[in-house]
């Protein structure tokens, strides 16, 4: 699996989102100068976080952008398939409509491709926003990540 921009700059920007002091909206450009992201690119991003319900537009002078849900409801896992990033290691192991690889039933890899995707949806899953903007504030710089309760996921 080979994380895309569009992922990793998916994680940070609600993670920088997420971080705020305020419940106050945040405009796009604060977070694509902070995180240093085209203001273009971000705005793709975030359409697609938007219409996943993990963040939420606020209209007007003081407008921008807020979670739409509490911090420890996102996971990344959500993040990652809200901006399409494939949580799949190779291609046969999507559950897609049509068999990707005509020797999928035979194939003695399958089991060995389609068990590691499932261990990274888990993973992912089990890692929420809060996780990451608590760790952030508890050891800046130490590069452990701990889910909640203070263990490594």
């Amino acid at each position: 699996m080979r994380m895309t921009t569009k992922g990793r700059y998916g994680l940070r920007a609600v993670v920088n989102l997420a971080s705020r002091e305020s419940d106050e909206p945040v405009p796009l450009s604060s977070i694509a100068r902070e995180e240093g992201i085209s203001t273009q690119f971000l705005e793709q991003i975030f359409f697609a976080l938007k219409k996943a319900g993990v963040v939420a537009s606020v209209r007007g002078p003081k407008g921008g952008f807020v979670l739409a849900r509490d911090a420890s409801d996102i996971d990344l896992r959500q993040i990652l398939l809200a901006v399409d990033e494939s949580l799949f290691v190779v291609p046969c192991t999507q559950d897609a409509d049509e068999p990707v690889c005509s020797r999928k039933p035979d194939c003695p890899t399958y089991p060995v491709w389609k068990e590691l995707s499932e261990i990274l949806g888990e993973y992912f899953g089990r890692i929420t926003i809060r996780n990451l903007v608590d760790n952030a504030k508890r050891s800046r710089g130490d590069g452990g990540l701990r889910e909640a309760g203070g263990t490594t996921p």
